[in-house]
C-alpha cells in the first residue's frame, strides 16, 4: 500500500535541488527542460508531464515517489513491482523518442533524394 501525503512536486523538487546544491541551470542542463518550465514547476504554477517528471527525478537521483510525496508502506514485492513499472515506462519513453528521431532522419534522407532527382524544388519544404 502506498500513502500519499499532501505534498507538492514543485516543493519537493526545490528541496532536493537545495540538498544537492543544484541550480536551476544545472537541472536544466541535466534534463533538457527549459528554465522557464522548471520555474513554473518549482513554483507550483504547473505540473510536469510524466516524461519530464522522470527526467527531473533521474537528474536529482531520487525516485518519483519522493518527488510526488508518496510514502511507501509496502513490502519488498510491491516495491519491486512499482520499480519495474517505472523502469518499463522509462524504457517505453526512450523507445518512442528513438523512433521519432529515426523517422526524422528518414524524412531528411527522402527530402535530399527528392531534391537530387528534382522531384521537389530546392526551396520547397
Amino acid at each position: 500500500m502506498i500513502r500519499s501525503e499532501p505534498t507538492d512536486f514543485g516543493k519537493n523538487t526545490y528541496k532536493y535541488m537545495k540538498a544537492k546544491k543544484m541550480s536551476k541551470k544545472e537541472l536544466m542542463n541535466r534534463t533538457g527542460v527549459s528554465i522557464w518550465s522548471l520555474t513554473q514547476i518549482i513554483n507550483s504554477k504547473s505540473n510536469p508531464s510524466l516524461p519530464t517528471a522522470i527526467r527531473i527525478a533521474a537528474a536529482l537521483d531520487v525516485s518519483l515517489d519522493d518527488l510526488c510525496g508518496l510514502r511507501r508502506v509496502a513490502g519488498d514485492k510491491q516495491r519491486q513491482a512499482w520499480s519495474d513499472i517505472a523502469a518499463d515506462l522509462l524504457a517505453d519513453c526512450r523507445e518512442i523518442y528513438g523512433g521519432l528521431q529515426r523517422m526524422n532522419n528518414h524524412a531528411r534522407a527522402l527530402k535530399r533524394c527528392a531534391r537530387k532527382y528534382r522531384l521537389i524544388e530546392e526551396d520547397e519544404e
